[in-house]
């Protein structure tokens, strides 16, 4: 797994823009290979 700098460099804000990719990317990572008909079995108990 390749590691990447989270942290805005010097001077830089993160902006809402790049947080969003980030945190999808994180959540892609997370989930792993999973199929989304199984993905949905853990996602909507935490919808609802």
């Amino acid at each position: 797994m390749k590691k990447r700098n989270l942290k805005p460099e010097q001077g830089n804000e993160l902006n809402i823009d790049q947080l969003s990719k980030h945190l999808w990317e994180s959540a892609n990572i997370l989930r792993g290979p999973v199929d989304a008909a199984d993905f949905k079995t853990y996602i909507f108990p935490l919808l609802f």
